[in-house]
């Protein structure tokens, strides 16, 4: 279990990459591991005018954080699909290839092959992969949504603060 401690100052930054999905403390230090995307009970503030800049900060790095896992996890599961939906025409031109001749016309080959198990197994396999890719990437959308809205907040906020040097 890989684990990183930065301490500077009165202030501790704690950075950790978790490994496993069942490390307790990335719920406690809002991180989650990149395999994963558990975030039930998370404190979503409606208007971020009425937190403290500190709190805003940390909503903002905490939604930066999650919409990064979640691009990745989005990545990985492009190429998972892709390589789905090759592996499962290569499949049905096989069988096709070993049952031609066996059917009378194409829709009884159709029948026959969307009655395979193997080929029903991939398509099975396809689905999923593509439900969850549509999933996280609305969920990408959302956090992608909360992070700007608390850098919104943070320029506004920095904007309206007057400079030492103004006359």
């Amino acid at each position: 279990m890989p684990l990183t401690k930065i301490i500077k100052g009165n202030r501790g930054l704690k950075f950790a990459i978790p490994d496993s999905d069942q490390l307790p403390f990335t719920k406690d230090e809002l991180l989650i591991p990149v395999k994963s995307n558990d975030c039930v009970r998370e404190f979503v503030p409606l208007n971020f005018t009425t937190l403290s800049s500190r709190e805003v900060g940390r909503q903002h790095s905490t939604w930066s954080v999650r919409h990064s896992h979640l691009i990745f996890l989005v990545g990985n599961l492009r190429a998972e699909v892709g390589n789905l939906k090759h592996d499962l025409k290569n499949a049905e031109a096989a069988w096709i290839v070993k049952h031609v001749g066996d059917y009378k016309n194409k829709w009884e080959a159709d029948y026959a092959l969307a009655a395979s198990k193997k080929i029903r197994r991939m398509r099975e396999t396809l689905k999923r992969a593509e439900a969850s890719l549509i999933r996280y990437e609305a969920l990408s959308q959302s956090y992608e949504g909360l992070r700007n809205a608390a850098s919104r907040e943070l320029s506004r906020r920095a904007s309206e603060r007057t400079s030492k040097y103004d006359i």
